[in-house]
This record gives structure tokens, sequence and C-alpha cells, in this order.
């Protein structure tokens, strides 16, 4: 059935086709004929002079299509697109179209006007009707003047930054279509994002073009575009449309000068470009808000505590906030806040000096070591191995560019060793009395033990035939004394002291020994005779230098030192006195300096002599 019907489609093809074919050919037979008869008897009828040609006319401006007949005897018609205008010259319903003569002009002619024109004289009895050769009229119209939509009421948009904006620039009438170009202020031809639409109108035969623009604006800008075609090349502009960005305040912060000495006056200014262009101030150190509002903010007699402080500035209009701070640069005297402490480590042991300082600009450090002043270090902290090289005394210096140099308290380095014990080789006394034996012992440990032995047994403090004082100084010496009250034939033995830390140890032992009774008579009476020699000795000497130099001479003077009276008593109590009342304790480091002090001990007992 499709078949059929195709077949059908092209039967009607094909007749049309061929009607068309038979009237052009009689169409040129009567044009032939009609020459014949001008060539063999000359005009006997109406014909033309001159028929339209194609012709193509600009918009706007006047068209005449010329028809020049003679011997015309029929009424005269123009006809457009094969329908006929009317034989009044007037043309009435078409008010730009008028004849003269035959000629037909058009003012102004427009695209509309295009199309296909002939003309026609009408017949009359014995003359047939002509009609001339089909003329085409074409009419180019220059683009209209461009438009940018977003700028009808205002020369001016506002953008708020960040937002894309999206600008139609139209350009209607134009023959061919227009072309649009979109320029910066620069003169420069935007080329990217964006997209031209082309649209017929039909009534007017014309093009209206519209070019659509995208773009995010980052500053202000003004924009223009322009429409031309191929038959008018000379451009057409449109209005300049300003684009004014609306964005949050864009902030610098300048100081009177990056370095501010302390003492001196800062003056901070915060500078601010923003649209909309009124605009809040707000000022922070710290996060602490200052009372200054405006946009310079004064700070008289800077003080070293500012020194890295963040000083911000805060603004903000209608659109947002924005901020800016900066960190404060105060120069200012150095001083040592740690100063390094001395340290007690066991040999191999790693230790670290530590010295401190602030200032601007930043200090430096170096270490010196002894009496030598040997550089042994150039940082806050040093660090060292407890041997004997670097057993000593370490001093930090602090240097800052401008400023006296610092010098830190002398650190020690003590390396820790085994307790050294000292004690009397030996001691004296007799059955009865009360007896304190001393022991001393050098050690750097705080956890330094002593131990009393008795013929290599320890001694128990419990026992009320002994009593056990311990003491230690300022200076890691440790002093432990052993009282046996009332002496017995069984306590003249061998006596220890024995001392320990986490290093070693050491032992000491002494004997406890008799001491024999003395003949002070005897002992007096040949002190008295040695003194009453020399004294002799010394008057004969005397004299024979006299005989010999008749100068004065002064006899030497002499002191006679008395041996203080031997306490024999058998009471404690002087002992109760001197150890107990003057706050001892048996405790280990609680005992008194007072009883180590022999000045004041003498005169507390006064001719007190334990034998």
């Amino acid at each position: 059935e499709s078949e059929s019907i195709r077949i059908h489609s092209i039967e009607i093809k094909t007749q049309v086709t061929s009607i068309a074919v038979k009237m052009e050919i009689f169409k040129k037979l009567v044009i032939a004929l009609q020459l014949i008869c001008l060539v063999i008897g000359g005009p006997t009828g109406q014909y033309f002079v001159t028929e339209p040609v194609d012709v193509t006319a600009v918009a706007g401006e006047q068209l005449r299509l010329e028809c020049q007949v003679n011997n015309m005897k029929g009424a005269c018609q123009w006809t457009k697109d094969g329908f006929g205008l009317g034989t009044d010259p007037d043309l009435p319903g078409f008010a730009r179209f008028a004849m003269s003569e035959c000629h037909l002009d058009i003012f102004p002619v427009l695209p509309e006007d295009e199309g296909l024109y002939q003309c026609q004289v009408g017949a009359v009895l014995g003359t047939p009707a002509i009609m001339s050769d089909t003329a085409t009229v074409s009419v180019m119209a220059p683009p209209g003047l461009p438009y940018i939509s977003q700028a009808k009421k205002l020369d001016i948009l506002e953008v708020m930054e960040g937002d894309e904006v999206v600008l139609d620039c139209e350009s209607h009438g134009a023959k061919p279509a227009a072309e649009i170009q979109w320029k910066d202020e620069a003169g420069r031809v935007i080329m990217s994002n964006i997209l031209e639409t082309v649209t017929k109108i039909k009534k007017t035969k014309t093009f209206k073009t519209v070019s659509t623009l995208r773009m995010k604006p980052t500053q202000k800008m003004s924009l223009t575009c322009s429409a031309s075609n191929d038959a008018f090349k000379e451009p057409r502009n449109s209005r300049k449309l300003e684009i004014q960005l609306k964005y949050k305040p864009k902030l610098s912060l300048n100081l009177t000068s990056e370095n501010v000495k302390e003492g001196q006056t800062l003056v901070v200014k915060c500078s601010a470009k923003a649209y909309p262009i009124e605009v809040n101030h707000k000022w922070f150190i710290n996060d602490d808000e200052m009372t200054e509002e405006s946009d310079t903010l004064t700070i008289e007699n800077v003080s070293k505590e500012l020194d890295k402080a963040v000083i911000k500035c805060e603004v903000e209009n209608s659109v947002g906030k924005s901020e800016t701070s900066r960190i404060l640069n105060i120069e200012f005297v150095p001083k040592i806040l740690t100063h390094p402490t001395s340290e007690i480590a066991k040999y191999g042991d790693e230790v670290t000096f530590t010295c401190l300082a602030e200032g601007n600009p930043e200090p430096s450090y170096i270490w010196m070591k002894g009496e030598s002043q040997k550089l042994v270090g150039v940082s806050p902290n040093l660090k060292l191995k407890a041997t004997d090289d670097t057993e000593g005394e370490y001093t930090c210096k602090v240097f800052v560019e401008g400023q006296k140099v610092l010098i830190s308290d002398t650190a020690t380095l003590h390396i820790m060793r085994k307790p050294k014990v000292v004690t009397e080789p030996e001691r004296f006394a007799k059955i009865g009395d009360d007896v304190i034996l001393q022991c001393h012992v050098d050690s750097l440990s705080k956890d330094t033990k002593i131990t009393w032995t008795k013929d290599n047994n320890p001694v128990s403090s419990e026992m009320m035939k002994h009593r056990i004082i311990h003491n230690e100084d300022l200076y890691n010496k440790f002093t432990s004394d052993l009282i046996i009250y009332n002496i017995e034939e069984n306590d003249f033995t061998n006596y220890g002291c024995f001392a320990a830390n986490e290093v070693g140890t050491d032992y000491k032992v002494f004997p406890l020994m008799v001491e024999e009774e003395s003949d002070y008579l005897t002992l007096a009476i040949t002190t008295n005779t040695i003194v009453g020699a020399i004294i002799l000795v010394f008057i004969i000497v005397y004299h024979k230098r006299k005989k010999r130099k008749p100068e004065k001479s002064e006899l030497p003077t002499f002191k006679k030192e008395v041996i203080p009276p031997i306490y024999k008593g058998k009471d404690p109590s002087v002992f109760n006195e001197l150890l107990l009342d003057k706050g001892m304790h048996e405790e280990y480091l609680d005992m008194s300096k007072e009883y180590f002090d022999n000045k004041i001990n003498t005169e507390k007992v006064k001719d007190l002599r334990i034998v």
C-alpha cells in the first residue's frame, strides 16, 4: 500500500512539472511572436521599452523599479509575489508604494518588501496584455543599535563579590543576522562564556540576535557590546554598563615601625577598601577588645609584655566582616629567667644545665667552664656526660645585639663517689667516764647511711649504754657521734664507722684505750724547772749582748700557757645539757649544728675536758 502511495505521489509531481514546462514554453512562444511582429512589421501594439531588473536595496532608502511601455493602451499594474497591487497610481493599502507613470517607487524600502516583482499592462480591444520579466528585490538592513538588557534603567549594576553575572546584549532588525561582540573598558574582546542566539522575524524578514555573557567579576569594571553583519561591517555600540562589586572590607595593617623598642609609642593604621564604603572598626590585642573605633590605634609607652602579642583589626560593612592581624615585635633589654643549678650525678650519667633568658632580639647563649673559661656550648641547654673531665663549674653568658652581656649564676657538676670516712686514729678514756666518739663522712648522696660497730658488730642505739647522733651540714658532709656512758673495762676495744651510698662504702676502725694516771705535781715541778732554766739562759745571753752594745734592749715577753683543770666528775648531766638541751635528737639528719661549734661548746661547758 505504501509503495502505491509513493508511485501516485510521483505521478502527481510529474504532471505538475509538465504543466509548468508547457506554460513556460507558451510564454516564450508569445514573446517570440511579438518580436517577430516587431521585426517584420514594426510595433503595432503596446510593448516594453524598459523592464524591471533584479536589485538589492538598503533598508530605509528609496527604491524604484522601472517599467517603461510604448503604445500603452491598457492600465499599468505591478504584482508582488504574484499578488496584484492595483492600478491606482497611489496604490491605496500600500502606504510606502506609489506608481509614477508605470514605474514603482518604494520609500522607505524595508526588508519585508523583498519578493518577486512584475510589471503588467492590461489588454484592450485588439491589444493583448503584456507582462514584463520578473525582478527579484533583496533588501539589506543594518543591525539595530544594540543594548544590554540589564542596563535599561541604570547604567550601573551592583553585584555581590563571587556571584555569577548573566548579561544579555540584543540587536534587532538586521539582515543578514548581526554578530555581537563584548568588550571591557580597555577595549579587549571577551571571548569566553558567551552564547549567541539568532531568531528570524517572519513579519519583517529581519533577524534578532541575543548574546548572553556569563562571568564572575573580580573587580570594578565596565562593559559594552557591539553589533555588525556582513553587509554593514562598521559596528554599532551599546551604552556602557558599569559593574560595581559589592564586597566586604579588604584590609591592610601598617605599623609605624616593624621593630618598636620598649617605652616608645606604637601607631597602627588599618586601611580598608570596601563597597559600600561605610565601615565600622574594632581593635583587639590578644583577643581583648580595645576602646578605639577609628582606623588608627595608638599605644604609648609600649611594654615588653606586648612582644609577640597579636594585634587585630576587624572592619565590617553591610556585605560582611573582615579581619587582619600582626604579631608585634617589641625590642627590650634581656633578662635571665632561669639560672643553671648545680647537679650531682653518677659517673657516666647525662646531665643537662639550662639557662633561659628573655629578650628581643632573640638572645644567644654560650657556656664557659672553670677559671679557664673554656667554651663548651652555644645553646640554652648544655648536655654533658658526667666524667672526670666534665666535673667542675659552669657559667652561661647571654648575648643580645646592642645590649650588655649577662652572666648567669655558677653551676657545678659534682660526680658522686663512694663515701670517705674520717675518724680519730685512737681515743683515750678512763673507767667511769662518758666519752664521745666522732665520725666524719664526705658524701654527695642524700641517701648516705652511717653505722657504728664495736668489734665489727653493729652498735644498737636502743641500749642505754650507747647513744648515736647523726647530723648533715649544708655541704653534704655527714657527722655521726657515738656516746658511751660510764666507761667499763669491756668498752676498751675497737670501734668502727661504716658509711654507704649508691656508689660504694668506706669503713674505718680505731681503738678506745685506757688513759693512764699522770703525776701532776712532778709534771708541774719539771715544767717550772725547764721554764726557769730557759729564763736564766735568756738573761745570760742578754747581759753578754749588753756589754757588746750600749744600746737599750728590751727583754722579750713570754706568755705562760695555762692548762685548764681536768674534769673528773661522774655526773652525766653535763653531757645531757650539752647534747640534749640544745635540741639534738637521735634521728638521722636532725642534730643541731650548734653541737659541732667548738666556740659555743667551750663557752657552755667552760673548763670541761673529757678524758
